[in-house]
């Protein structure tokens, strides 16, 4: 029993300080004061803990394991990794849609946890078999036995696996192999007929809401407005585009604001501030100028529409790959992959957006992203605009020019 003890002793040594640097300490790093405090008092737990699990395998092996180092090593291993992956499944596995998911899952336990365990296993078959352990003397039934508890101990440990499997795999319609020939966005997808360009893009603090047409010159004005709970939205870049599709003109909130003229608020075409007394009508004749608005005289050509939504962009097919937990609601979502035909120019467009939520408000609110299609007969071209901080043009190849950025 003493040499049990010291082996014991000794072997949740060598384990405690194996812990410490598989887990723990990062080479160079340098500790508080508490967290070695901290540390000192957890690796006491451990310790005494290894001392434990390190006799009651000693027991084992003198009285139910047949004796071979290979069985002394097997055990142990096979029921502290399927306690383990029980403990590990139940903590961190969430519902899911893709099989690669939990297959990455699986390959990341046996990195981070049945690498660790199997070395550990093997320190403590090898300890207590070397010297000879005296033990039990091996017999054909005994061997049978520990040959049927490893192949029972397999055995439960693959129906966990497949257990947690089933149990969060989300239920959906079976992933038609068409999809897999749709393209995102972010690798701007070009046909025969059509060309996807990212045309503008903003922080997380801006946002844009659907484009204006001036009709009667046949520009598009796309404005992008600060994150604000104010019922006035306060303005920050305004983008003209030519009927081409072309930027050929943009201003900033700050050229127009000053101390007695903050912020810039759009009304109806017109630019003004909070009080509405001054208005710019920059939009519609590219004039800086502040007037009063009781002196501005509308121009017969002064018009300006909403660029509706367009029906010819559809979503056909959502795959869930997880559960996503909003901060602003208690509704559980879904969060994954969105896929979408878009009827241009004669061609059918494919097009996806990878994921349905993001984190990115000004709140810190969760938001579903939107895709929206806007066109008009008037313009050479079509706009898309996501989840409100980007927007994409669609360009037919007959009509495609470069898309000027203006500084």
């Amino acid at each position: 029993m003493e040499n049990i003890n010291i082996k014991a002793a000794f072997l949740s040594v060598i384990l405690l300080i194996f812990t410490y640097l598989y887990y723990v300490r990062q080479p160079g790093s340098i500790m508080s004061p508490l967290a070695a405090i901290a540390i000192g008092v957890i690796g006491i737990v451990i310790f005494f803990a290894y001392f434990f699990v390190v006799k009651i395998i000693a027991y084992a092996c003198s009285a139910v394991i047949y004796p071979h180092v290979g069985f002394r090593i097997l055990w142990p291993f096979m029921i502290c990794t399927t306690i383990a992956w029980l403990i590990y499944a139940v903590v961190l596995i969430k519902p899911f849609g893709d099989t690669s998911y939990y297959l990455d899952i699986l390959k990341q336990f046996f990195i981070t946890y049945g690498l660790f365990i199997a070395i550990c296993t093997v320190v403590i078959g090898l300890t207590i078999t070397y010297p000879a352990y005296k033990g039990v003397t091996g017999n054909p039934s005994l061997l049978r036995s520990n040959l049927n508890f490893l192949i029972m101990a397999v055995a439960v440990f693959l129906a966990l696996v497949f257990l947690f499997y089933i149990v969060n795999k989300i239920k959906q319609p079976g992933f038609a192999a068409k999809y897999k020939n749709y393209n995102s966005l972010d690798e701007l997808p070009s046909s025969a007929n059509n060309q996807i360009i990212r045309l503008l893009e903003t922080n997380p603090y801006e946002y844009m809401e659907q484009p204006y047409l001036l009709p009667n010159v046949n520009q598009v004005i796309i404005i992008s407005y600060h994150s604000s709970n104010s019922k006035q939205k306060p303005v920050q870049t305004i983008y003209r585009l030519n009927k081409d599709g072309d930027i050929i003109e943009k201003i900033e909130d700050q050229e127009l604001t000053n101390d007695d003229f903050y912020p810039l608020i759009y009304d109806g075409g017109l630019l003004t501030n909070d009080k509405g007394k001054e208005v710019i009508t920059w939009i519609f004749n590219s004039d800086r100028e502040r007037k009063n608005k009781n002196d501005i005289q509308l121009q017969h050509n002064w018009a300006i529409d909403s660029l509706q939504k367009d029906s010819n962009l559809k979503m056909v097919y959502f795959e869930k790959n997880g559960e996503f937990y909003c901060r602003n609601s208690d509704v559980v979502r879904y969060n994954g992959i969105m896929y979408y035909e878009l009827k241009s120019n004669n061609e059918l467009l494919l097009l996806k957006l990878n994921t349905a939520y993001t984190d990115g408000d000004f709140y810190g609110d969760c938001q579903e992203r939107q895709m929206d299609y806007y066109r008009s007969e008037k313009l050479n071209f079509s706009l898309l605009r996501v989840n409100q901080h980007d927007f994409y043009i669609i360009k037919h190849r007959k009509e495609l020019r470069k898309v000027i950025s203006v500084d």
